[in-house]
């Protein structure tokens, strides 16, 4: 059985000191006096006091005569006041039931957050390697055409060379004989030795 908390219990310390406390109460009390709580057992040491001093008649008090038409009489000249309803605050979970509440939407909040700071440099990621990937996808676009430049004026190149050939073939003494020299490769126009 769980513990029983002094809050829990302190309602019902004045009925256990008059012995009115139904048995399971007493039990509960007594528990919590003998395991746990030497400060309420010096709270009901003091009701216990209290109500020994104050004497106790064997039943109700006679009312000397004419006192309850008298006291019946005079509150009936007094206009009627509408008494304020009391707050009463209940002893029971509801309170822990609330702050359980409330604690669970801010644990619950500060969870979205940090999911939310995720998500957010997941994305910055995300578009950290897309620049990049434009900007692979701009330098290899960018050296495909620089390399069908080259393959142009080597095929312009060759046709001129093969123009040279024929001319030189065709003319008398020429070289028709003799093999062609080598063509010059792009690396020796870009002005290797």
């Amino acid at each position: 059985m769980e513990l029983d908390r002094c809050e829990d219990l302190r309602s019902f310390y004045p009925a256990f000191v008059r012995g009115e406390l139904e048995p399971s109460k007493t039990l509960r009390i007594q528990k919590h006096l003998g395991d746990v709580c030497a400060s309420c057992a010096a709270e009901i040491e003091e009701l216990h006091s209290a109500f020994q001093a104050i004497p106790l008649a064997d039943g109700p008090l006679p009312l000397p005569e004419g006192s309850a038409e008298a006291l019946v009489a005079r509150l009936s000249k007094q206009p009627q006041e509408e008494a304020e309803t009391p707050i009463v605050f209940r002893e029971s979970n509801e309170g822990r039931l609330a702050w359980t509440l409330v604690l669970s939407a801010m644990a619950a909040l500060i969870a979205v957050g940090f999911w939310g700071r995720s998500v957010d440099r997941q994305l910055q990621q995300a578009n950290d390697a897309q620049r990049a990937a434009e900007v692979q996808t701009r330098r290899v676009v960018d050296d495909y055409r620089v390399l069908q430049q080259r393959a142009q004026a080597v095929a312009q190149e060759l046709d001129q060379m093969k123009a040279d050939l024929r001319q030189s073939s065709e003319e008398p003494g020429g070289r028709a004989g003799q093999e062609p020299s080598p063509a010059p490769t792009p690396s020796s126009e870009a002005g290797s030795p």
